[in-house]
């Protein structure tokens, strides 16, 4: 009968090895769907092609497509981490004017000037978002061409 420490040992080698497969399927997965989505835009492929293109494409330029990959990750947490600061100073700022507010005209005031604060907020960042989303998406459909057209000259 295996003792308790052997189970603890057991289940945590298990889950170890569990969470590096996650992370190496929810990588390649990520770099996968952005590739194959541009064989089927671009060049017209059907599903089944245009796996087959992307994969031949991250198999024969692995390093590019991985630092491609990495570049995007990085970006996206830089846009994450200064879209969250942003948030939270627009959150303290406004809840500092809020109770301000809150003091001189009561309740009714506070609404009347933080519902339409709220609105441009939400628009503002949603404005931001779409910008954020239009720029991943040029930088990925980028370099996909580049990936491509090394996969072409190559072969």
């Amino acid at each position: 009968m295996p003792s308790n420490n052997a189970k603890l040992i057991f289940f945590c080698a298990y889950g170890f090895v569990t969470l590096v497969v996650y992370v190496m399927c929810s990588v390649y997965a990520s770099l996968f769907m952005p590739i194959a989505s541009r064989a089927i835009v671009l060049h017209h492929r059907r599903i089944q092609l245009a796996s087959h293109d992307a994969y031949h494409l991250i198999r024969y330029h692995k390093m590019t497509a991985v630092t491609t990959w990495a570049i995007s990750l990085l970006i996206g947490l830089v846009y994450s981490f200064a879209h969250a600061g942003i948030l939270l100073a627009i959150v303290l700022i406004g809840g500092l004017f809020a109770l301000q507010i809150y003091s001189v005209g009561g309740a009714g005031g506070t609404l009347l000037l933080i519902a339409p604060a709220l609105v441009i907020i939400v628009c503002l960042f949603a404005v931001i978002g779409g910008a954020y989303q239009a720029f991943l998406s040029t930088y990925w459909t980028l370099s996909y061409r580049v990936l491509y057209s090394m996969y072409t000259h190559k072969t």
